[in-house]
């Protein structure tokens, strides 16, 4: 299913944070997606499985979980796992855009998460 996918800060993400970005808590707090009632019907997942995520800059495999979202928009903390998404392309600003990132998410197919359990 094709979508928009925008990386966010966390309250999980930031106290894992000051813990360290090496301990297995951040890898957790920033390694999952969340996706509307709507969208996990229409891709026939349910919240916890692994939904594989790709972009043109690359793809991950996360455990997913229910968010109050509108359909085809996705949303994932920002931290190594959202970054592997993110297009290098600055377009002259020098910062690649961490927002509107275009996106298609399916069940994963026995893929593994990249980094944790969910979140």
């Amino acid at each position: 299913m094709p979508g928009i996918l925008v990386t966010v800060r966390s309250l999980d993400q930031g106290i894992q944070s000051v813990k360290g970005k090496v301990n297995p808590g951040y890898a957790c707090a920033t390694g999952g997606i969340w996706i509307s009632q709507g969208d996990l019907a229409v891709i026939d997942a349910a919240p916890g499985s692994m939904v594989r995520v790709w972009s043109t800059a690359g793809e991950v495999n996360v455990p997913c979980q229910v968010g109050d979202l509108p359909q085809g928009l996705f949303c994932m903390p920002m931290g190594p796992t959202s970054n592997t998404l993110v297009p290098a392309a600055t377009e002259g600003t020098g910062m690649p855009s961490f927002k509107g990132i275009k996106v298609t998410v399916e069940p994963s197919p026995g893929g593994e998460a990249e980094g944790s359990a969910g979140n």
